[in-house]
């Protein structure tokens, strides 16, 4: 009644699986006739439905008592609720590989700027040696320069955005 909100004469009668979502009922008729065919207990995780329709994690654990003739009397099944402690897994295993990505990002935005900084400073010497030679095409070539250097400034501000975007993931994650 408390995990699942239905009172005892609701579902006296029926089977537990009646009660499921059916990937779940499924499973539990199988794990059913096991236990009928080998008397053994069981243990698994299975999906129950609430009352209202919500689904809850359980893990069952059945029993069966047999008579004298070893026929199965009675079966015994009781269910804990970690319904929270899954979804609280799920949460921890987001966070992990957000952070793994946000470790990621900030690692290969170290070594993109790197890489940057030698473009941008190379662009910048080839600037200089450019303007002190008379060539005629001095003009047209420096306009590649500058396309050159407008090119790796606008990447190193994308290196930026993902380092602060990774940022804000690591802080969003602790």
């Amino acid at each position: 009644e408390d995990l699942r909100g239905f009172r005892e004469e609701e579902v006296k009668g029926r089977h537990a699986w009646d009660l499921m979502p059916p990937d779940s009922a499924h499973l539990a008729k199988m794990i059913f006739e096991e236990m009928l065919v080998y008397k053994a207990p069981t243990t698994f995780k299975i999906k129950l439905l609430t009352k209202d329709g919500r689904e809850k994690i359980a893990i069952a654990n059945n029993v069966i008592i047999t008579d004298e003739n070893n026929e199965v009397k009675y079966i015994i099944a009781t269910g804990i609720d970690i319904t929270e402690k899954e979804f609280l897994e799920e949460y921890l295993i987001e966070s992990q590989r957000l952070q793994s990505i946000a470790t990621l990002v900030t690692g290969l935005s170290h070594n993109f700027n790197n890489i940057l900084v030698g473009v941008v400073g190379y662009a910048g010497l080839l600037r200089i040696k450019l303007s002190s030679i008379g060539h005629p095409d001095t003009t047209e070539i420096l306009k590649y320069v500058d396309t050159i250097e407008d090119s790796a400034n606008k990447a190193s501000e994308l290196i930026s955005h993902l380092a602060t975007f990774s940022k804000k993931v690591e802080f969003k994650t602790e």
